[in-house]
């Protein structure tokens, strides 16, 4: 699909749509991995994005950048977190100086430490076959 800037917006050549509104990333999800690491992964329906960029907020309204990736991009791994703490997420495309709407926000609750200390020294149990 081609593109044209009017007046700064992008719209889709064929379909009338707004850029902004086409590029919204979607099916925003958050994998808790440790006290320190939450992974994202979310759809695009765009091809035409120069990145993405993340955001993060400790209250849901509040929301601050924390990281942009390349286009195409589908996946951020936030490395940065705080055990035992909740975070909001969303991303959006860019293109240039425009962005898309937000993706809806996520919640992540990273794990306490002393769980990630338990879960580190399970033994794996012994299997039925002798």
């Amino acid at each position: 699909m081609g593109w044209l800037n009017i007046n700064g917006n992008w719209i889709g050549r064929h379909s009338g749509k707004s850029w902004s509104s086409y590029c919204t990333p979607q099916n925003l999800t958050a994998t808790v991995i440790s006290e320190t690491q939450i992974n994202l992964g979310w759809t695009s329906a765009c091809t035409s994005e120069d990145g993405f960029v993340i955001e993060r907020s400790t209250d849901g309204v509040t929301f601050a950048e924390i990281d942009t990736v390349a286009p195409d991009a589908t996946t951020y791994l936030d490395t940065t977190c705080v055990a035992g703490t909740t975070y909001y997420y969303r991303v959006a495309a860019f293109k240039g100086i425009n962005y898309s709407t937000y993706s809806d926000i996520i919640t992540g609750v990273t794990y306490e430490e002393e769980l990630t200390d338990y879960i580190a020294g399970l033994t794996t149990p012994l299997s039925d076959n002798h």
